[in-house]
Parts: structure tokens; sequence; C-alpha cells
């Protein structure tokens, strides 16, 4: 691998890379098809998950907001239309954990970081495979109907630990060749926030997305601290 290596002993660890991980070790079947308990799966779901695995290794699907969420939830996270896997951090692409499907020898010969316990998992996972040679592919008819956090409380809590797992994830790949983050991005996003913040109270659509970012960017600072790595 390109990146630092899984951590593979037999020590107990909590998180979805374990559960994964022992998921993959224990599986009957060549084909493991991956989808979040609160999401739903469109007709079809499945079977165009493993049309797109046939010249693939791992495969990634379609994900849509607009049938589980309503107007407010999604200002909160505004998101353009999904056309391809996404190549976050100006790295490589990956595949989205909830709506995913990966060869079962391919799952076991390159495994989850159990390292990372919630956020940027899906990352890790697809960028170790691609740096080892395995193709990941785009699969638009495997859609899936996405549940965002419905509470504002819910919706900080996930990206504080979104946001904390980034820095993390710069320490595990910089070596791999993922670049350095814009840190001055990051300074002209604090300033915006500190300028914006007498105005969540103008609408519950602005105070949810105020602080859907805000979590994030407190989660990085943290994460920084932890992974020594300036990630803001």
């Amino acid at each position: 691998m390109g990146a630092e290596a899984a951590i593979g002993d037999d020590r107990r660890r909590d998180g979805l890379n374990r559960a994964r991980n022992a998921g993959a070790a224990a599986a009957k079947g060549d084909f493991l098809a991956f989808c979040d308990a609160d999401d739903v799966a469109t007709p079809g779901w499945l079977d165009a998950m493993a049309r797109g695995a046939v010249d693939a290794d791992i495969v990634g699907g379609r994900l849509e907001w607009e049938a589980l969420n309503d107007p407010v939830v999604r200002a909160w996270r505004p998101q353009a239309p999904m056309t391809d896997l996404i190549a976050d951090h100006g790295f490589l692409r990956y595949a989205p954990g909830g709506n995913m499907g990966v060869w079962t020898r391919v799952a076991r010969e390159v495994r989850w970081d159990e390292r990372f316990k919630f956020g940027s998992s899906d990352h890790g996972f697809a960028w170790n495979a691609q740096l080892a040679g395995y193709r990941l592919a785009y699969a638009p008819d495997a859609l899936m109907q996405q549940r965002f956090r419905s509470t504002i409380w819910a919706l900080a809590r996930q990206h504080y630990r979104y946001g904390r797992s980034g820095p993390q994830l710069q320490r595990a790949f910089r070596s791999a060749g993922l670049e350095r983050p814009d840190n001055r991005a990051a300074i002209r996003e604090w300033r915006r926030l500190a300028l914006t913040v007498s105005h969540v109270w103008q609408s519950r659509e602005t105070r949810g997305h105020w602080v859907q970012t805000a979590s994030m960017r407190l989660g990085r600072v943290a994460g920084s601290v932890r992974a020594r790595v300036l990630c803001l």
C-alpha cells in the first residue's frame, strides 16, 4: 500500500470499520453490498450494483436526498445532484460506504482501517484499494435514498466527528501524495462564521447550515491536535 498500513492485529476495537472487517471475514458470498439501516434502496439497487462491479473491484452507487428529507433539513446540507463518485480532498475518488459494493477477496485483502472510528473510513478504504492497483467504478443506476440527521444536535455531533477525522486522514495519506490542506481557506471560513453568528436565529434553515459548518470546523481543530497535523 502507498499509505500507512492498516492496523490488522487481534486486539478488540469498536467502530464501524471493525464491524465491516468482521463481516467480510465471515461472508460466504463472492460479492458484498453495503447500505445504511436508515436509508432506502430503490428497486433494482442490488442488480445495478452487481452489474457495475463486472469490470471493477469496488463500485459506488448514486445517492439522492429528496425523498427522505424535508426542505429544511436539505438546506442544512446543500447538495448538488450526484453525477459521479467524489474526488475528495483533491485526491482520489471514493465510494460512499452506505452505497458500495466490493468483491469479497478485495475486502479481505485491503481491509478497512480500524483506526478510523467514525468519518473518513470510506475515503481510506477506497484510497488504499486504488493505491494497491484495484479499480473503482461508479454505478449510477444503483440508487440509494439517503436520510440526513433531522435535529440540529444530531447534525452537529455527526459533522464534528466528520471534521475530527480529516486530520487523521491527512496523516495517514500524506506519504501517498495527499496534498496539504489549504488552511488559509479554513481561516476565511472561520471569519465568515464569526461574522454571521448573529444570523443563526433568522430561520431554522440558516441556523442548521451555520451549525453544520461550525461543527465540522471545530472537529478539524480537535482532530488536528490529536493527529498532530494542522488541518483546520
